[in-house]
């Protein structure tokens, strides 16, 4: 039971910064195009090496 409640605890922390991610975001439309792009290229990248390490694990 205890560990449910650290994961809400983190989700909690987790929203309120995406919250401010997109607020800056809608005030500079020209800026903000560039960089959450490299934001989510970053994201992206770290995901996909997990992905494969999964596929290892289920052809083993």
């Amino acid at each position: 039971m205890a560990s449910k409640e650290q994961p809400v605890e983190d989700n909690k922390e987790r929203e309120p910064e995406h919250v401010d991610d997109p607020s800056k975001a809608a005030i500079p439309p020209a800026d903000v195009p560039e960089e959450p792009v490299d934001e989510d290229e970053d994201e992206l990248e770290v995901l996909r090496p997990r992905g494969k390490a999964t596929s290892s694990v289920g052809g083993r």
